[in-house]
C-alpha cells in the first residue's frame, strides 16, 4: 500500500531508523554516534551522572560560565531574555581557517527534578560574515537533565557539526568526539564551582 511505502520512507528522511552506536566512555560517562542524514558528519551524544543536584547541573549549563578555552577565543553574549540568548563565538582550530558563528540557546519550559536546554545557528542575529573566516554549517543539539534515583543529575548532551569549508568529514571526527567530552566535562566543572560558592 501506499502507507506501506511512505512510513519506511518517512523514517529514512528524518533519520528515525538511525541506532545509536557506542565508540567510547567510560566509567559513568557514555559516548555514543550515529549518522546524520544528508551529510558526512556524524550526531554525538554524550551520557553521564553529575554528582551534583539535577537545578545546580542546569543553571551550569545556561550560565555557560566555563573555564577560558583556547579554542574559543572570542564570545559575546549579542542579547538574552529570561530564557533566550544569543551569542557571537570564533573558533581556532590547528591547521584550518577560522570559524564563526551565532548561536540561538533557548530553555524550554521548566520540568520537574531537571531541563531542556536547546541550541542552533542563528547567523541573521549576529554580525555579518568577516573575510578570512568561514561561516560554521551547522551547530544544533541540546541539554537535558533528569533525576537519577539516588537524586543526582542524568545528562545526556547531544551535538550535530558541520564546520563547513574543505574539513573531510571522517579526519575531524576524533577531534568533534573529544570536544564534545570536553565540554561536558567542563560544563560539570562549572556545576560543581557553583555548589562551592
Amino acid at each position: 500500500s501506499r502507507a506501506a511505502f511512505l512510513i519506511p520512507m518517512l523514517f529514512a528522511t528524518h533519520g528515525w531508523a538511525q541506532a545509536w552506536t557506542q565508540v567510547g566512555g567510560g566509567v559513568g560517562v557514555l559516548v555514543e554516534t550515529r549518522s546524520s542524514a544528508g551529510s558526512a558528519f556524524e550526531e554525538i551524544r554524550i551520557t553521564r551522572t553529575w554528582a551534583v543536584p539535577p537545578q545546580r547541573a542546569c543553571e551550569a549549563i545556561w550560565a555557560r560560565d566555563l573555564e577560558p578555552d583556547p579554542w574559543l577565543p572570542k564570545g559575546e553574549l549579542l542579547r538574552q531574555s529570561d530564557d533566550h540568548r544569543w551569542y557571537y563565538e570564533r573558533v581556532i582550530a590547528p591547521l584550518v581557517a577560522e570559524r564563526d558563528y551565532t548561536l540561538h540557546i533557548w530553555r524550554e519550559p521548566a520540568v520537574a527534578e531537571g531541563c531542556v536546554v536547546r541550541f542552533d545557528l542563528d547567523n541573521d542575529q549576529g554580525p555579518p560574515v568577516k573575510a578570512g573566516v568561514v561561516r560554521m554549517a551547522a551547530l544544533r543539539g541540546s541539554w537535558v537533565v533528569t533525576t537519577t534515583a539516588d537524586g543526582v543529575a542524568k545528562v545526556v548532551y547531544t551535538l550535530f557539526n558541520d564546520p563547513g569549508g574543505n574539513i573531510p568529514a571522517l579526519l575531524s571526527r576524533g577531534s568533534q568526539r573529544a570536544r564534545a567530552v570536553d565540554w561536558v566535562q567542563r560544563t560539570f566543572a562549572a556545576a560543581l564551582k557553583i555548589g562551592a560558592r
